[in-house]
């Protein structure tokens, strides 16, 4: 595909939406406390706020993914990054179940966005800038969990918790309006044999080694920073005597530091063959971060911990991203489809994560077992990383009969 400058713009807008869904993610995360003390409920009930997202995600990534290959991107895009908005109407939510209902929106409408937009950057974005590129976006949706994190307590104090969550629900739907405007869809999307990948095809790309490989490797850090980002602002405020603002604002440093670790990682494959020591490079440390967090207590420790944690779960993402755009077999439709299945099985213990570390605290009266869970089970972005197949540049072994991994086709 001849590359336009015009793919600077669906860039653009990409990361518009990143940013958009990184703010309204975990813009509850330090209102839980205001929010059980309105409703009255339980901490695992609270955490089902953010646990509905990925659930979500988990349940229609693939329907979505298949939907993507069938019909126009662009309306179904609009569509979705509407639906995703649904935090501007907070106020009118009277109850806890229309402020689960909300937020249930935005994750439906994720769970097509997001595999669609790894589609829309594969169409538009030569193989060489798609490292970069997919760092770029992750550290726009770093950006946004940060702003969220270090903003909503002050402005809950302002403006009411209420108020509050309009913000993120705001900047989503004006996203949404610039797509209407501006977003495109390449040519690729046009051709027939795009629409003619049949479902049975599809669906061996979901049950594929690699498939099931990047699923685990994007999962196990997913439910342990979404476990800890959900509680620890409260497990600040709980255990260890902190302020709202001030849990937020260290549980903050994470995604803040992680925009730094996310670039990086998308910039350093640009000068290295080798993808693989960059998932090593995170698999090998992350058990040992994911505990200091909640062990450093308020001790100066605890913010090299936090950013160690960051860069554990940040650094490979990138690579992680673009490994299945570099397979010699890639597709558009195949890599939607790649995407769709990470993100059920990371949806579904992003879930699972904050649910168990809320019911433990519950039944305990103390976080450190949830927290200690998911560290632990951090390990198997290790066994990923061990397993998956080397996508980067490799050289002829004499008489191994090896071949250099060339550009994806069509791209």
């Amino acid at each position: 595909m001849k590359t336009t400058r015009y793919r600077f713009v669906i860039g653009g807008l990409l990361l518009c939406l990143n940013f958009a869904v990184g703010m309204n993610f975990f813009a509850v995360s330090p209102l839980l406390p205001l929010i059980v003390e309105e409703y009255g409920v339980s901490r695992g009930m609270a955490s089902l706020l953010i646990g509905l997202v990925p659930l979500a995600q988990a349940a229609l990534s693939i329907p979505g993914g298949l939907l993507a290959a069938k019909i126009r991107l662009k309306p179904l895009v609009a569509v979705c990054w509407f639906a995703s908005a649904g935090l501007i109407l907070t106020p009118l939510a009277g109850d806890f179940g229309a402020l689960m209902a909300l937020r249930l929106g935005f994750g439906i409408g994720i769970a097509v966005l997001m595999p669609v937009s790894g589609m829309l950057l594969m169409q538009w974005f030569p193989r060489r800038e798609l490292p970069l590129v997919n760092g770029m976006m992750m550290v726009g949706g770093t950006l946004g969990v940060t702003l969220a994190l270090f903003t909503e307590a002050a402005l809950a104090k302002a403006v009411g918790w209420q108020g509050a969550l309009m913000l993120p629900g705001a900047v989503m739907l004006a996203g949404a309006v610039l797509w209407v405007a501006l977003g495109q869809t390449s040519e690729v999307t046009r051709q027939p044999a795009r629409r003619a990948v049949p479902v049975r095809q599809m669906l061996t790309t979901l049950r594929s080694r690699v498939t099931l490989l990047i699923a685990l490797g994007n999962a196990a850090p997913a439910a342990l920073i979404v476990g800890q980002m959900s509680w620890l602002p409260t497990y600040f405020h709980e255990t260890l005597g902190m302020s709202l603002s001030r849990g937020g604002f260290l549980t903050g440093l994470m995604p803040f530091s992680g925009m730094f670790w996310m670039f990086l990682g998308g910039l350093l494959p640009l000068f290295f063959a080798r993808r693989r020591p960059f998932l090593l490079a995170s698999g090998v440390t992350i058990v040992f971060t994911g505990f200091s967090t909640f062990l450093a207590g308020d001790t100066l420790f605890l913010y090299p911990a936090l950013i160690a944690l960051s860069f554990s779960v940040n650094f490979f993402l990138p690579t992680l991203a673009t490994l299945p755009m570099e397979l010699p077999d890639a597709t558009p439709d195949r890599v939607v489809m790649m995407l769709a299945g990470s993100m059920t099985v990371g949806g579904f213990f992003a879930f699972v994560s904050p649910l168990t570390v809320g019911l433990l605290a519950d039944a305990t009266g103390s976080y450190a077992p949830g927290f200690a869970l998911w560290a632990v089970g951090g390990l198997g972005l290790l066994v990923a990383a061990l397993l998956l197949p080397e996508t980067g540049r490799t050289r002829d072994a004499p008489g191994s009969g090896a071949k250099a991994v060339g550009p994806t086709p069509g791209v």
